[in-house]
Order: structure tokens, then C-alpha cells, then sequence
């Protein structure tokens, strides 16, 4: 393989890509502390939009490695060895790659904290209507309605 291989090119430019995504996932942590939902929900699609162009980005790269029978880590990390401008562009692009994934990860856990702690207020909630109920003819508490949708069903 000659050193005019588009490979390093296509790892910046997925790498800018990517960039952009961090950006879009610090500012949805942000939001995410500061319980803005309208932000929250505005900033998932951005991120869906650049996922959509990072897959495309992948895509292009993953069939020109398999093209070059770069199937393999091992392959791969032999053929960088000798490629210094391709090997830098693909340190970079796996860095910033386990950023994006540490980010989204960490948003991920937020979001699952904070349906957890929804989750509970309404069971308290529900729990504390029923108690104001009272009894119905036969002695039972009555059901409360659980409502007919889930969250983001709408």
C-alpha cells in the first residue's frame, strides 16, 4: 500500500465528526444536571444526526480496511508500523473515540439515575393518593389508574 491511501484522511475527518459529538454530549450533561428536558431533548436530535453521519464515516473507512485486508487488529497495528501520518490520524481518532464513549456513558448513568428517582416520587405518589382514598364497600383499597401511555410513547 502506497502512503497515498485516503485512510489518514478519513480518520480526521471522522475524527472531526466525532469532535462535533463530544461537544453535543457535553452540553447534553450539562443540561442533563440541570434538569432541562426541552435542551435535553433538542441536543438527542443533534446527536442523532451526527451518529447517523459518524456510521457513514465508519462505514466508508471499514470497507476500504477490509479492502486492504486491514480485517485485524493485528493486521492493522503491522501495517501502521510502517505509515507515521496514517498511524497518528488513527491514535487520534481511537482517543477521541473513547472520549465520545466515556461521555455517553457517563450521560447514559445519569439518565438512568434520574428515571430511578422519577420512578420512585410516582410510586410514592400513587402510594400516597391510594391512602387518601380510603376503603371501597368491601374493605379493599381502591386501584389507582397507572394512566394509559408511557414516557415518550407521545
Amino acid at each position: 500500500m502506497t502512503a497515498a491511501v485516503p485512510f489518514a484522511g478519513w480518520c480526521q475527518e471522522e475524527a472531526r465528526a466525532l469532535a462535533g459529538l463530544r461537544s453535543v454530549l457535553v452540553a447534553e450533561s450539562e443540561a442533563l444536571d440541570a434538569r432541562e428536558p426541552a435542551r435535553i431533548e433538542a441536543l438527542a436530535a443533534e446527536k442523532a444526526r451526527l451518529v447517523e453521519a459518524l456510521s457513514a464515516l465508519a462505514a466508508r473507512r471499514g470497507a476500504w480496511m477490509q479492502e486492504a485486508g486491514l480485517d485485524s487488529r493485528e493486521a492493522l497495528t503491522t501495517w501502521l508500523a510502517d505509515q507515521p501520518v496514517e498511524r497518528d490520524a488513527w491514535g487520534a481518532l481511537e482517543q477521541i473515540a473513547a472520549e465520545v464513549r466515556d461521555l455517553n456513558a457517563r450521560n447514559g448513568q445519569l439518565i438512568d439515575a434520574r428515571l430511578a428517582l422519577t420512578n420512585e416520587a410516582l410510586t410514592l405518589l400513587r402510594e400516597a393518593a391510594a391512602a387518601t382514598l380510603g376503603y371501597t364497600r368491601e374493605g379493599a383499597k381502591p386501584d389507582l389508574p397507572g394512566g394509559g401511555r408511557h414516557l415518550g410513547s407521545a
